[in-house]
């Protein structure tokens, strides 16, 4: 059994990204983590705003500049990652699955489609513990068009849960 967290702030936060890429971003770190959790564990998804007053570096040399950025967040309590596949699970066609059981392009994917956003991702992992992504997305002062549960089809993925509200805004 897969447990659910929401770890949702009250703060709306819009952004400007492609609803199709966004939702596939979480499906693909959703797939992932219930992978990583394969005797169950517990998913936790969390959406907050942050502001930054100077730039910042997070993982894989990534930088987010200063400025108000939506912060996505996927954690799971699976077999986290040694250091090694850490710093190459961003390459394509890189994966730790069996043959014919993954492509290796799920996070390769993800990458390209939040920098195309604009904005970057943060991962941290324990070797036998835990991985955590986090998404920052530059936050958008434009009226959304549109609303997104973030995490509605990583929950069915993880375990048929259904989403109660809605955290973020996304214009399309």
């Amino acid at each position: 059994t897969i447990a659910i967290d929401w770890q949702i702030s009250d703060d709306a936060v819009c952004v400007e990204v492609d609803q199709t890429q966004f939702s596939q971003c979480i499906v693909n770190l959703a797939i992932n983590a219930r992978h990583a959790m394969a005797t169950g564990g517990r998913l936790t998804l969390g959406v907050e705003c942050v502001a930054l007053d100077e730039p910042t570096t997070v993982s894989h040399g990534n930088v987010l500049s200063a400025g108000s950025y939506a912060r996505i967040s996927i954690a799971d309590t699976g077999c986290g990652m040694s250091r090694e596949t850490l710093q190459r699970i961003f390459e394509p066609f890189f994966t730790t699955k069996g043959t014919g059981k993954g492509t290796g392009l799920g996070l390769a994917l993800v990458y390209g489609m939040i920098g195309n956003a604009g904005g970057v991702i943060d991962v941290q992992s324990e070797l036998g513990k835990r991985t955590k992504f986090s998404l920052y997305l530059p936050a958008s002062d434009k009226a959304p068009d549109a609303l997104l549960a973030i995490a509605s089809s990583a929950a069915v993925i993880a375990e048929n849960h259904r989403v109660d509200r809605c955290a973020i805004s996304i214009r399309p």
